[in-house]
């Protein structure tokens, strides 16, 4: 019965999203088996084991099965939405190759089948900002997680602020309200490890 429980909690990629050959030689950390016992999730990846208490996101992208435009579209205001030069030397660093299936649920988790999503640690740590173009999908994941998996989702929008508010253009001065949403995120740590 264990063994069947394992199996069906596995975060393990379906066959159609298995990595190349060459690409899963090349990544030391490729992901081989995940299963989930009790409140961690253990994770065996060449031939070590991590185990998961919980998770802790700041403004996450958990969809890139919408493109830029559809994210843009439910940002509240355009005005403070990173310029689109940025987002798609994000987009160009990261998304390689092109041909990168953006349905993929390890990299869009939002849109993962549900037997991947119930092998998630049980303890969800999202903060979100306001005016950011990737509020909409975290909300759909944060959804997600507490409504269909039973989660429990700490939720934290932001009000007031764009993607990347706590990051202080003056490393001498702090961003307001930077400190109390850190303290939050490390109290919620203590309490899923203790």
């Amino acid at each position: 019965a264990a063994a069947a429980a394992a199996s069906s909690n596995s975060l393990a990629p379906p066959s159609t999203l298995s990595a190349t050959p060459s690409s899963a030689a090349t990544s030391r950390l490729s992901l081989l088996s995940t299963q989930k016992d009790g409140t961690t999730v253990a994770v065996a990846s060449s031939g070590r084991e991590v185990k998961l208490r919980g998770i802790v996101a700041f403004y996450p992208s958990t969809d890139y099965t919408q493109t830029r435009a559809q994210r843009r579209q439910t940002c509240a205001r355009a005005d403070q939405q990173l310029p689109a030069i940025f987002t798609q030397l994000f987009d160009e660093s990261y998304l390689q190759p092109p041909s990168l299936d953006m349905a993929n649920p390890f990299l869009s988790p939002g849109v993962a089948p549900s037997h991947m999503l119930a092998a998630l640690p049980d303890d969800v740590v999202i903060v979100a900002c306001e005016w950011d173009m990737l509020l909409a999908e975290a909300e759909r994941l944060r959804d997600r997680l507490a409504a269909e998996m039973g989660k429990r989702v700490v939720w934290r929008c932001v009000p007031g602020v764009p993607h990347g508010w706590d990051k202080a253009p003056n490393p001498l001065r702090e961003t307001p309200g930077v400190r109390e949403h850190y303290l939050m995120a490390c109290g919620e740590l203590r309490r899923m490890l203790a």
